[in-house]
């Protein structure tokens, strides 16, 4: 699956203007090139005041789908960091949605779920997930089959003025060890410097609606409401170092109060979710946090309306054995991703990647 690995409502559009199969003995085969809806950005220290940025937009895939009488029947292959990952289709129910045709069925013989909505032309709009014990869909991933091809990635050294590393408000009780503002997601790290065997680690992340509307295959006017699905946040560090999970303190935990700095002052937040996942509680390296919302709009977590984001407290363990680069500091990778679930005409997600590095002293 990616990197690991939704009620529709809106306008209701002619038959005519959507792609239909004309009567039951006809053959249609989709367009045999797309992409998945993620974004991904990486930012890289590379001395103390260069920092090398990468943005690659969605993921390219293969296809081989045809519809007929007999349903959904035919392979996709998404091309990742990861490699090449084969999804087959297989599916006879058939529904009608807002005036569009759709298909739900297996992947892979029921390890995973689809859901396929015909679009216009030969393009097609289909929904990648897993499902728990309750239905609720996890993991869900949009792959847009529409015959384009997806771009390279665009890179560039900058230097550090945002952010600066040495720049830090001495009136706080945390320090602001990196941050990342991009397209459809902003991050920040958080915890003590100089510290000699162990730190508080605080990532925060929060979302913006606006570019997750931008990012979506369907027009403003049609989308009727912006949800955020899904927040993973990875540390990942050097050996004869490790993560402990603090906050989630496990899966069962899904209230919990972090403590965080913001302009100076220190506060307590209380985070509600309707699922969290913990992977290897305890003593970890890389270690994994994950919190799902089946109803939670995005603008609850957005800079401005909800200033205190999207929160997960870890500690972060180290000796005088783990490396350190030229620089003298110990480089953490922190990964995070969020995922926006979109609804209007029809449901899909849209994945941010933010991923950065961490020179800690």
């Amino acid at each position: 699956m990616l990197k690991k690995a939704i009620f529709s409502m809106g306008l209701v559009f002619a038959l005519s203007s959507i792609g239909v199969l004309a009567s039951n003995d006809e053959t249609r085969k989709l367009e045999e090139s797309g992409y998945v809806n993620v974004i991904q950005h990486t930012e890289e220290r590379i001395s103390e005041e260069l920092v090398s940025t990468i943005e690659q937009k969605g993921l390219p895939v293969e296809a081989d789908v045809v519809i007929s009488e007999n349903g959904v029947s035919g392979n996709i292959r998404v091309d990742s960091q990861e490699g090449k990952t084969t999804y087959r289709l297989s599916s006879k129910e058939e529904f009608e949605e807002n005036g569009y045709t759709g298909y739900r069925g297996d992947v892979n013989k029921g390890e995973l779920k689809f859901e396929l909505f015909l679009l216009e032309g030969d393009e097609a709009s289909i929904n990648i997930f897993e499902t728990d014990d309750e239905n609720n869909r996890i993991n869900p991933f949009t792959i847009h089959l529409d015959g384009s091809s997806v771009s390279g990635k665009k890179r560039e050294v900058i230097k550090d003025e945002l952010n600066p590393m040495f720049q830090i408000s001495s009136k706080s009780n945390f320090d602001t060890l990196i941050g990342l503002s991009k397209k459809g997601l902003k991050l920040e790290v958080q915890g003590y410097k100089n510290r000699t065997e162990s730190t508080p680690w605080i990532t925060r992340l929060w979302t913006k609606e606006s570019d997750a509307i931008d990012l979506a295959e369907q027009s403003e006017n049609e989308i009727t409401r912006v949800g955020i699905y899904r927040a993973f946040s990875e540390g990942d560090a050097p050996a004869y170092s490790t993560f402990n999970s603090i906050k989630p303190a496990d899966d069962s935990d899904e209230t919990m109060t972090i403590p965080f700095t913001i302009k100076g002052e220190d506060f307590e937040i209380d985070v509600k979710t309707s699922d969290t996942d913990v992977t290897e509680p305890g003593y970890s390296n890389p270690q994994s946090v994950e919190y799902y919302w089946w109803l939670k709009g995005a603008r609850n977590y957005e800079e401005g309306n909800n200033d205190e984001g999207i929160l997960t407290q870890q500690d972060y363990i180290f000796n005088s054995d783990t490396p350190r680069n030229s620089y003298g500091y110990i480089e953490v990778d922190v990964n995070t991703w969020l995922n926006y679930e979109i609804v209007g005409n029809y449901r899909e997600y849209v994945i941010v990647d933010g991923n950065v590095t961490v020179w800690y002293d």
